[in-house]
């Protein structure tokens, strides 16, 4: 294996390992924001979403299921006691019904800016607090990904959605 190719795999295995640090770190956030305002933790996007063989052969997950489990997939919440098949821009939950939110890169797969708009607009209705995991710009996997529409981050403590 060529040099380039073993510093590419390794800079991109370094990244991967930060975004997972930083998605079990959030989720403990969240987590904790929930119970302190005594009210549900609601997971958009679910653990088990995406690579269903390999994550059940690695048994692996993202992160926790919450109280409540949102996806448009019905195969991605299999771990909540309360999962609700739902798009980000539709959540059938009464306003403020969470004490937060937890969404982990779902945010770039929307279609366009517009559609991201709605989601920030929906994720805020439901919850008092949204705590937010997005691709990192420096990742190549992320570049590479056929579904990532949108690049989703954070400036000056406003939440940026960028056309890909």
């Amino acid at each position: 294996m060529n040099k380039l190719l073993k510093y590419t795999l390794l800079y991109e295995g370094l990244i991967q390992l930060k975004e997972a640090s930083e998605r079990g770190y959030v989720y403990q956030l969240a987590e904790q924001k929930a119970k302190e305002l005594n009210k549900p933790l609601i997971v958009v996007g679910g653990p088990e979403g995406g690579n269903y063989i390999l994550k059940q052969i690695l048994k692996y997950t993202a992160h926790g299921c919450g109280d409540v489990c949102v996806d448009i997939d019905p195969k991605a919440c299999v771990c909540s006691n309360f999962p609700i098949v739902a798009s980000v821009t539709n959540i059938p939950l009464p306003d403020k019904y969470g004490g937060a939110v937890y969404v982990a890169h779902v945010l770039e797969h929307l279609p366009t800016i517009y559609d991201a708009q709605l989601a920030w607009q929906e994720l805020n209705r439901i919850a008092d607090y949204v705590f937010i995991i997005y691709p990192d710009k420096l990742s190549i996997s992320a570049w590479l990904h056929p579904d990532h529409h949108l690049w989703v981050y954070e400036q000056n403590g406003q939440v940026v959605f960028e056309q890909r």
